[in-house]
């Protein structure tokens, strides 16, 4: 199953150690199967670990080459035959993170990672650095 579908959204602090904490998420894939948009899970029937297994990439293969304060970078895109992560973190271990199907171009992910941290860090950044697990996500509002 290969698609071009943006499946999730999340934000990580990247602690002491490499290890990532998920402070922020929001999953649309869920949203989108739960809704009856889909037949069979997105996932692969992990919908339940995303974040985990999202984390567990991240502390694995750290971003690496991030050069300007207030910026994220060091980009990464980590594949699979069902879907694709794609990372990059700043300097102050601030990580946004998306999960997409394998024909999602990533250099629009890597524009929607930039727009996300901005609009992220702008409001939250100061209680990223210290919030609990998903402390910082919050239930969408149905339309």
């Amino acid at each position: 199953m290969s698609d071009n579908k943006l499946r999730c959204a999340l934000i990580y602090r990247i602690e002491g150690g490499g290890k990532p904490v998920c402070v922020a998420k929001y999953d649309h894939a869920g949203q989108y199967e739960t809704h009856g948009g889909a037949d069979s899970s997105l996932y692969g029937g992990r919908d339940k670990s995303y974040a985990e297994a999202v984390a567990g990439v991240i502390q694995n293969d750290p971003p690496t080459g991030l050069a300007q304060a207030g910026q994220i970078g060091g980009f990464k895109v980590v594949q699979s035959d069902v879907h694709q992560v794609i990372y990059g973190a700043d300097m102050d271990g601030l990580s946004c993170a998306v999960i997409t199907g394998t024909q999602y171009q990533s250099r629009v992910a890597i524009q929607m990672l930039q727009e996300l941290y901005k609009e992220f860090s702008g409001k939250y950044g100061k209680e990223a650095k210290t919030a609990a697990e998903n402390a910082l996500s919050k239930k969408a509002k149905t339309v």
